[in-house]
């Protein structure tokens, strides 16, 4: 069932038990809007977020891999290659 935005507003209202003209209600609606837009964003794993990448090295003596947080929404697997290309998944 498709939804318009006053009839989303309306069924939230609704479910919410409060009436639409509430003032405080309609302060919130941008905010919950966000929050559903967001969560769907971190919750599903679109195919097209997915990526595989061999950019990371480690350093020699070190056991800590630093990774910029702006690529990655959630991982999933990591694997070590070693030299020789073979290959060793990370455990916790």
């Amino acid at each position: 069932m498709s939804l318009t935005y006053s009839s989303y507003v309306q069924q939230i209202a609704t479910l919410a038990v409060v009436p639409v003209t509430d003032p405080n209600y309609t302060i919130i609606i941008p905010s919950m809007i966000d929050y559903a837009e967001l969560r769907m964003q971190r919750d599903l794993d679109f195919l097209s977020t997915q990526i595989s990448t061999s950019a990371y090295t480690f350093t020699s003596g070190n056991n800590q891999l630093t990774l910029p947080t702006s690529q990655f929404i959630v991982p999933q697997t990591f694997e070590v290659i070693d030299g020789s290309g073979n290959s060793s998944p990370l455990w916790r």
